[in-house]
């Protein structure tokens, strides 16, 4: 991933809010859509690799969810908000071992992003927002690579160099 970051690319602060608060409000009604959604925003996974998620991925003791990378990435074990695990695993006791915790297809899912996206914004908005919040939060880019699974730390640098400039910009001008 060689090109710039944009805006149009992750969702704002005001965004993530928005979708967050929504996927609350909407959690009774359908667990199963919000869940796709909160896991996506917690793990920064591509949206095959949430689909690609098994019940014997997720571990109980340590509350992580195992990522196969796809795409040619690494795989990596992420952990979790204790809620959005805890109903990760509620739905996961009813599968098998070797079935999917989302059993839909990659159609299905950008149907249900589209239902609840709070502005018109990719799917892959989720795993750029969660890279930028995480770099943001930890000033790590190596973390961030490891989270994301890319195998180049140049792949990575994009998230920083957004940041970058930004703190700058707001440095200098404010």
């Amino acid at each position: 991933m060689s090109e710039a970051l944009t805006r149009e690319k992750f969702l704002s602060s005001a965004e993530y809010d928005e979708l967050a608060a929504t996927l609350i409000r909407n959690a009774a009604t359908n667990p199963r859509d919000t869940l796709l959604l909160l896991v996506s925003m917690h793990t920064g996974a591509r949206p095959t690799e949430v689909l690609s998620i098994r019940k014997c991925d997720l571990d109980l003791e340590k509350k992580t969810v195992f990522i196969i990378g796809l795409k040619g990435s690494r795989s990596r074990e992420i952990p979790l908000p204790a809620n959005i695990f805890q109903r990760l695993a509620i739905i996961a006791r009813e599968l098998k071992s070797e079935d999917h915790v989302f059993p839909i297809a990659l159609r299905t899912y950008q149907g249900i992003w589209h239902q609840y996206r709070p502005a018109k914004k990719g799917v892959r908005s989720l795993r750029h927002t969660f890279a930028i919040r995480l770099y943001e939060k930890t000033k790590d880019v190596r973390l961030v690579q490891i989270a994301l699974g890319h195998k180049y730390l140049n792949t990575t640098q994009i998230y920083v160099d957004y940041s970058y400039n930004q703190e700058q910009l707001r440095r200098l001008i404010l």
